[in-house]
């Protein structure tokens, strides 16, 4: 094979010349010129680019127009937090997510326990490191590596942890919508609780056909104080009394009451009269779509029936949830029975 250019003699199969270097098979090459074309998706968004550049909104990138360092920073570091509304999202998505596996361990752990001793103590402090360390995920997703200041990284862990805080409470509403739960004023024997227990309810079971002697709901109940009430909170309270039924307290032999329905007695384990509620001569009916609810009270000054009937006569309609377990304490933990 002959070299157009030294003219040189070559083996059969050589792709170059030996002698000069040239290229022996250049000439039967087909050279293409193909530059890689932009992607169908960016093109809308090139022609929207343009658009913006001709009404001078912003100025043009071969105008010497940059962004400044502080702001390219800033942008990503906020990209990064946003991406870590699910933890460990941002990390994911720029391929770091071992550097970050530890604190997901740490963090699923905390939101198990903040479900775990929900309404507690111990789920407030759960609650506190599991918020923490969802913005410690989002710090370092975002702003570990641009933002090398230690007051700054205090500061945006701060801003960080606070908006965390809102959304994990919209979402815990929303995620337990029909479920809430409230702290025991007077012990029932036959439902295993005692003052103080946290007791979990449901919304949809404060309803016609769910609602029966013996229940235990959470109702809007008014303190007593003298001559007047203080106002209407939730409290878990017991039913006692159904709708057109007349209710009496009756002294007990050996001390101590008990309720009664039309004057027959209801045992005491399963229907406790609370201490304020021991007052001699106590009647009260009940009116049509209305429950007697029995709950402990502290109560102030001289008070009488209706007082009584003021704070513990409710409507139906006012009854938010009924009581469906027993949750805290945890050795304790069970589901509640059905008096009737």
């Amino acid at each position: 094979m002959q070299c157009r250019r030294c003219e040189f003699e070559n083996m059969p199969g050589q792709t170059a010349c030996f002698q000069c270097g040239s290229l022996l098979s250049a000439e039967s090459m087909d050279i293409k010129v193909e530059p890689p074309r932009m992607a169908l998706w960016k093109k809308p968004w090139r022609w929207f680019m343009r658009q913006v550049r001709a009404t001078r909104i912003i100025p043009h990138p071969k105008a010497g127009w940059r962004v400044p360092g502080w702001c390219h920073a800033f942008g990503i570091g906020l990209l990064g937090v946003l991406l870590s509304v699910v933890p460990g999202l941002a990390h994911v998505v720029r391929k770091r997510f071992r550097s970050v596996g530890l604190y997901l361990a740490l963090w699923g752990a905390f939101v198990f326990g903040l479900f775990f001793f929900y309404g507690g103590f111990w789920g407030m402090v759960f609650l506190g490191l599991a918020v923490a360390m969802h913005a410690w995920i989002a710090v370092h997703a975002g702003l570990l590596e641009e933002v090398s200041a230690l007051r700054y990284r205090l500061l945006a862990l701060a801003l960080i942890a606070v908006v965390l805080a809102v959304l994990y409470r919209e979402v815990g509403r929303w995620v337990l919508q029909d479920i809430t739960g409230g702290h025991v004023t007077h012990p029932v024997a036959f439902h295993r609780v005692r003052e103080g227990d946290f007791v979990l309810v449901r919304r949809s079971l404060a309803c016609e056909g769910h609602l029966t002697r013996g229940s235990l709901v959470l109702a809007p109940m008014a303190a007593v104080y003298g001559q007047y009430s203080r106002g209407a909170r939730g409290v878990i309270a017991q039913i006692v009394a159904l709708p057109g039924e007349t209710l009496t307290v009756e002294e007990v032999p050996g001390g101590g009451a008990c309720f009664a329905i039309g004057g027959e007695r209801l045992e005491i384990d399963r229907y406790p009269v609370p201490e304020w509620l021991t007052m001699k001569g106590l009647s009260v009916t009940v009116p049509k779509d209305h429950f007697f609810l029995s709950t402990a009270f502290r109560t102030r000054g001289a008070y009488g029936a209706a007082d009584v009937a003021r704070a513990c006569v409710v409507p139906a309609a006012g009854i938010e949830a009924k009581a469906f377990m027993r949750w805290l304490p945890v050795w304790r933990r069970g589901f509640v029975r059905e008096v009737e």
